[in-house]
């Protein structure tokens, strides 16, 4: 380890370039290894007991939470993000045992959830919302809250 004149902290490295640079030297232990080779890890606990890891596994940027077998969160060197993959074939791709869903909601407003399931795609809404299907920037098709559906109009 090695404190600069300038106040950066290296773990790893004798010229530190940041506020703390670490550069994986043979220094990770066994407690931090994982059968995807994390060739760097960092590990941030609190006193309840909680721990985050961040690192680069398998070439990959990764972000752990309170294990060391589940990468939760990984962006590769394209910058493609993964949540629950540490191999993502697209900008965003999200999975799950489960069924994979991705929500976005306004503060005490609409949400819209897209769901992949079993044995189907969902889209929809969670809230007491309508859903408008719109091209270049106009509502072009609506689903009411009651089922009804409307072409070129906002209240079937």
């Amino acid at each position: 380890m090695r404190i600069t004149n300038g106040g950066n902290v290296g773990i790893g490295t004798t010229s530190p370039s940041q506020g703390l640079h670490v550069v994986d030297a043979g220094i990770i232990t066994s407690e931090f290894e994982s059968s995807d080779n994390s060739s760097s890890l960092i590990e941030v606990s609190n006193n309840a007991g909680l721990d985050a890891f961040f690192g680069v596994a398998g070439g990959n940027l990764v972000l752990r939470h309170d294990d060391y077998t589940a990468n939760h969160f990984a962006m590769d060197s394209s910058g493609n993000v993964g949540i629950g993959t540490t191999s993502p074939d697209h900008l965003l791709q999200v999975e799950s045992s489960g069924n994979a869903e991705i929500q976005a909601q306004r503060a005490s407003g609409a949400g819209v959830l897209i769901q992949a399931q079993s044995a189907v795609g969902v889209v929809g809404t969670n809230t007491n919302h309508r859903l408008d299907l719109k091209t270049n920037s106009s509502t072009r098709a609506t689903i009411s809250t009651s089922g009804n559906f409307g072409i070129g109009t906002t209240s079937p």
